[in-house]
């Protein structure tokens, strides 16, 4: 009275099969029980805030049917159901309005596949504005991540991985004398570095990043961790600047620092768009 699945043990292959045969048959066999589960993400916030804020969602509907699960400056919420798929698909819905109304802005998209990329992406494209990118510690990874995405070419413009101080200075013309008094992991070289990657690349937006993602080179006054972020543009909007000092080993820093600048560049765009559109209604009254 039992089904046995025998399946590759190849992540790629057996997650495939999985949702192509295992789930419908499991689906066909169980009228009634079947599970459903949506996810939505959010960057940059901690695990312990986003389990703090989702305190009424769980009240209304049940911890048991919520998982918060923590990555490297990304958190995704399960949010899950089971029974006919009328009921379910219903509470889904009241449990996915009242999660996207309790998590605010610091959602960045729904959908396991979603990624903080794609929706920068796509924001670029909506806003009808181009990205440049100038890294130091990171070592290109944003402008990596950003090519990730089919049809980035129409909203990404290019990067260039300013390692050296050098090389920070023969490619994006930052003043050596600013190099040498601020030290090139500061506001005022993560400034620099933004606007000069506009400029050179002739884009709307530029991210820029410097710090110091270890094992060696800190200091008590500059630990293993301290980065600093920079987003330029566009137009004569200020710079913005962040200072993080993020925890865990080198990769772990680099895929945090580009998880932030992302994230800063979203919430900008997001702004902007926000803007843009309000003018034109005032425009349009």
């Amino acid at each position: 009275g039992k089904a046995l699945f025998l399946f590759p043990g190849v992540p790629y292959e057996l997650d495939r099969m999985a949702a192509e045969f295992l789930v419908p048959w499991l689906v066909r066999r169980s009228p009634g029980v079947a599970r459903e589960t949506w996810t939505i993400k959010v960057a940059m916030r901690p695990e312990s805030e986003v389990d703090q804020a989702l305190g009424p969602v769980y009240a209304a509907f049940g911890g048991e049917w919520i998982t918060v699960l923590a990555g490297a400056g990304e958190v995704r919420v399960l949010l899950s159901a089971v029974g006919a798929e009328g009921d379910r698909r219903e509470r889904l819905t009241a449990m996915r309005r009242q999660t996207l109304a309790t998590l605010g802005e610091s959602v960045f998209g729904e959908g396991a596949e979603t990624t903080l990329e794609s929706v920068v992406a796509r924001l670029l494209a909506e806003s009808g504005q181009t990205l440049a990118t100038a890294e130091s510690c990171t070592g290109g990874l944003v402008a990596e991540r950003m090519t990730r995405v089919a049809g980035a070419s129409s909203v990404f413009t290019g990067g260039v991985v300013v390692y050296s101080n050098a090389s920070k200075s023969a490619l994006l013309g930052v003043p050596p004398e600013l190099l040498q008094s601020a030290g090139a992991v500061s506001e005022a070289v993560a400034r620099a570095m933004a606007s000069a990657v506009c400029t050179r690349l002739g884009s709307d937006l530029g991210i820029a990043i410097t710090g110091i993602a270890g094992p060696g080179g800190g200091s008590a006054e500059k630990p293993v961790g301290t980065v600093h972020l920079a987003v330029a543009g566009p137009g004569d909007l200020p710079v913005e600047h962040r200072l993080a000092r993020f925890p865990g080993n080198r990769e772990r820093i680099r895929l945090f620092a580009s998880q932030m600048a992302l994230e800063m560049l979203r919430r900008r765009l997001i702004s902007n768009l926000a803007g843009a559109a309000a003018g034109a209604a005032r425009v349009s009254v």
